[in-house]
Formats: structure tokens, sequence, C-alpha cells
């Protein structure tokens, strides 16, 4: 295997990781595209927030620390409305 991965390994790997977590958390007969997307979207924003999180604790100041809490909400804004969606579809059932 190279040092070097080519796109298509990247995306298949980035897949797999998204498919790992959502099986961690019960979420792995999840049908609907728009609803796994989002949830992917919700993963990644996570983890990259995580990062800036560390980011700030190495000798961040109160900038960096403004910047991380408005990504979590940004995270719970974003998990509240995919549970409304969800809620929305159950109820027109």
């Amino acid at each position: 295997m190279g040092m070097f991965k080519s796109k298509e390994e990247k995306q298949r790997e980035k897949e797999e990781k998204a498919l790992q977590l959502l099986e961690q958390y019960g979420l792995g007969d999840m049908t609907n595209p728009e609803d796994l997307n989002r949830i992917k979207f919700i993963c990644n924003l996570k983890a990259s927030t995580d990062m800036m999180s560390f980011g700030a604790s190495l000798g961040g100041d109160v900038k960096s620390w403004a910047m991380v809490d408005a990504n979590y909400n940004q995270i719970l804004v974003e998990q509240n409305m995919l549970i409304i969606r969800m809620l929305n579809e159950l109820l027109k059932k």
C-alpha cells in the first residue's frame, strides 16, 4: 500500500467510518439519504469542533473558545432540526 491514497480510497474510508459511527449509535438501519447526509454532516462538524477545542485548550484565547462554543451550538441546532424533521415524518404516517 502506498503512502498516498487516491481520492476514491479516501472517500471510501470516510464512508466506512461514517457507517461505523452510525452502527455504534444504532442508526445503521436508516434508509433516508437526506437524513444520512445530515447525520454525516453533524459528525464531521463535531469532529472538526473537537479538533478546534483541542487547539484552543493548548493556548487559545477567548476568541478561539467563542468559536468552539458557536460550533457546538450549531451542532445542537442541526441535531434538533433533524429530530423535528423525523418527528414530522412520524406524524404524517
